[in-house]
């Protein structure tokens, strides 16, 4: 079994990949070689076997959100910047 640091470097590239935040996928190895693939990937997939799943999605939920906000506050004073730096 790979490492968390392999499994989290996995889902990055994925969540990048992808541009999706919620998502899950099942590996396997690969007999061949020292590696592994993913085969299967669901892009919305069902948490109701998850213990208190529901506080789990809504600080996901939440914490996405805050993200989204984040980014728009950047992209914002990044135009800012330009429009006030701009004029004469």
């Amino acid at each position: 079994m790979q490492t968390s640091e392999f499994l989290v470097e996995v889902v990055k590239g994925l969540r990048k990949a992808l541009r999706l935040y919620l998502f899950n996928f099942d590996m396997i190895r690969d007999g061949e070689e020292d590696g592994y693939l993913v085969i299967n990937m669901n892009y919305f997939p069902g948490y109701e076997k998850l213990p208190s799943y529901e506080t789990v999605m809504i600080d996901f939920f939440l914490n996405v959100k805050k993200l989204q906000e984040l980014e728009k506050m950047k992209k914002k004073e990044i135009d800012d910047r330009w429009k006030f730096g701009n004029q004469k």
